[in-house]
């Protein structure tokens, strides 16, 4: 019995070319995921806040504004990377 030997996420398999997935039978199964947007949106709006920290905030007295901004950026990101994958047929 053949056994997946590969999880990747559909962006990934988007980007595989023909010969990459001609060679994905037989005992190389391939299982192929959504992208985990929670997961997206988390590392968004951590790489977010040195730029929402930088537009002129106090680090020490206004953490829950840099985290407020920073999570609004990363929300941002993901609704418009959702929108664009839907409009090519990526995910």
């Amino acid at each position: 019995m053949a056994q997946i030997t590969n999880i990747i996420t559909i962006h990934e398999y988007n980007k595989m070319t023909a010969e990459q997935r001609a060679a994905l039978g037989g005992e190389n199964l391939l299982a192929v995921v959504q992208q985990d947007w929670e997961e997206a949106r988390i590392n968004a709006a951590i790489a977010a806040m040195p730029i929402v920290a930088d537009d002129g905030y106090n680090v020490r007295n206004e953490q829950h504004l840099i985290a407020k901004y920073a999570v609004q950026l990363a929300d941002a990101l993901i609704a418009e990377l959702q929108k664009k994958g839907g409009e090519d047929g990526r995910n």
